[in-house]
């Protein structure tokens, strides 16, 4: 079998849980720069792989993977500098 490229994740069934299917995708957190990985257990090979593209588009959209994390506060301060200070002119 080939290697997956890029952003393909991997999948494979659990033997701890058998009939559940575990698929891994990895990412480079934005805030610390560092690589980490993000599991989805769900019931069918698919159903895993699904879960893991559409969340993998999430991140390249922009979505901050921890966003549920976020403190209000840090929230407003990336809010001001990603989206307000470019449409702003202080001329």
């Amino acid at each position: 079998m080939a290697k997956r490229g890029h952003n393909e994740g991997t999948v494979f069934e659990r033997k701890d849980r058998p009939g559940t299917w575990r698929a891994e995708f990895s990412y480079e957190d934005p805030v610390t720069g560092k690589t980490k990985r993000k599991k989805f257990d769900r019931p069918s090979r698919k159903e895993a792989m699904d879960a893991g593209k559409e969340w993998i588009k999430q991140i390249e959209s922009g979505l901050l993977p921890a966003a549920g994390k976020l403190t209000l506060g840090e929230w407003i301060d990336r809010w001001l500098e990603d989206f307000i200070k470019p449409s702003v002119c202080f001329c």
